[in-house]
């Protein structure tokens, strides 16, 4: 395998979303630059891998953590100035700092060398989701999805999708969303997420049984689940604090201890 065969295996294993693939990725990543010590899309590769690390808690040393996905972002800029995927990356991992000036200038940036790449528009949507501009959101994760539908991500989209929905408090619209979610599900991450987000959006509409039964079937992934645990992992996220509360509250409401 060369570099960019290397670079593509980490591409497709960070997009799994679990504490595994994302050192994976990042080894991945590393033999790349063994090949190639001046790959910037590799540079990217393991600042998005670090961040997922940082937002989920997959790491010792957190802070540790971020400030290296910032720091190979940054290479990856430096190496290739008008490589998409580089500002992609610095934007991307600015969201877990709450910097949301550079977070989304960096992702727009990225939008505008590259109008046809669909992970920058979900990386773009997620961020304006972060940051609690949601009418600016939907029509880029659309957009994602019309781009690529057939994506590895799709899961990740479709999620985004229906997290923009239920923030605009379009309940409705975002259980239908949930529907081309389960269909693009692959990991229990998101099969966890999908049921979450569907009891979030039951206890909004008060259909408290369905609301219940999601609540159990994340609980049957992931028994460890609580409003606790689910409030500690975004204290050092920098997420927007009204999206916070709003997405706790509904938890709470659904059923989640």
């Amino acid at each position: 395998m060369d570099a960019w065969a290397f670079y593509h295996k980490a591409r497709s294993v960070q997009a799994v979303y679990n504490k595994d693939s994302q050192h994976e990725a990042i080894q991945w990543s590393q033999k790349a630059l063994e090949k190639d010590p001046d790959f910037a899309a590799a540079y990217g590769e393991i600042a998005r891998a670090k961040g997922v690390q940082f937002f989920y808690q997959w790491t010792k040393d957190e802070e540790a953590t971020l400030q290296e996905a910032i720091d190979t972002a940054e290479q990856s800029i430096r190496l290739d100035p008008n490589d998409p995927g580089a500002y992609a990356a610095l934007g991307y991992v600015y969201r877990y700092t709450g910097d949301e000036t550079r977070a989304i200038a960096n992702l727009e940036r990225a939008a505008e060398l590259n109008p046809s790449n669909a992970n920058i528009r979900l990386e773009l949507a997620h961020t304006l989701d972060w940051f609690r501009h949601q009418d600016r959101a939907l029509p880029e994760i659309e957009q994602a999805i019309k781009l690529s539908p057939r994506d590895p991500r799709l899961q990740n989209m479709y999620f985004y999708k229906v997290h923009i929905l239920f923030h605009l408090k379009a309940f409705e619209h975002s259980l239908e969303a949930t529907r081309g979610m389960s269909a693009a599900l692959t990991t229990d991450t998101w099969r966890m997420y999908y049921h979450l987000m569907r009891a979030a959006n039951f206890a909004q509409l008060d259909r408290t049984k369905d609301a219940e039964k999601s609540i159990q079937s994340a609980l049957k992934i992931n028994g460890k689940l609580s409003v606790a645990a689910m409030r500690k992992k975004f204290e050092g996220s920098k997420n927007h604090p009204e999206n916070r509360r709003f997405w706790l509250e509904s938890l709470a409401k659904a059923g989640l201890p």
